[in-house]
């Protein structure tokens, strides 16, 4: 703040002789600060840190599906995380399942544990998400994932 201050011509004093005087602002009055308040605030504005963003670069707008309105979002999904985020929004929604809760989403073989509603009994179902088709061959390929169980495939694409 001092810096800035010294740059303006001709120079300017916020606190002349270190004293900050009484001033009008939007008919509140502002009162005279004693030796300690002006030192909290002196202290104050020399060690204030500005807050460090990160991500400071453009947007990153890119890998949009195609514009719709499906409520939860307004693009159709292209990856398969978007794919998990619709299966969430809309599991109550399916005519063929009664999803009632997730019991977990992770990184691995199959992706999801669901529990389905069967009349009046509940089952824990496995799921795997994808965004192609063409990723479900994967799956097959792979002899652990063989031995391994899971229900139901949904695939955005």
């Amino acid at each position: 703040m001092n810096e800035l201050v010294e740059k303006i011509s001709p120079p300017l004093s916020i606190f002349p002789q270190r004293k900050f005087l009484p001033i009008k602002f939007k008919d509140r009055t502002a009162v005279e600060k004693n030796r300690a308040g002006f030192a909290k605030i002196e202290r104050f504005i020399k060690f204030y840190k500005p807050e460090v963003r990160l991500f400071n670069g453009p947007a990153n707008d890119g890998n949009l599906g195609e514009p719709m309105d499906l409520g939860v979002s307004n693009y159709a999904p292209t990856s398969e995380k978007r794919v998990v985020a619709f299966f969430v929004k809309f599991m109550d929604k399916m005519k063929d399942h009664k999803y009632v809760k997730i019991e977990f989403i992770r990184d691995g073989f199959p992706d999801a544990s669901v529990i389905e509603k069967e009349g009046n009994l509940y089952s824990r179902k496995y799921v795997e998400f994808e965004f192609k088709a063409s990723k479900f061959r994967e799956h097959i390929k792979k002899k652990d994932h063989r031995t391994m169980k899971c229900d139901y495939f949904v695939m955005g694409k």
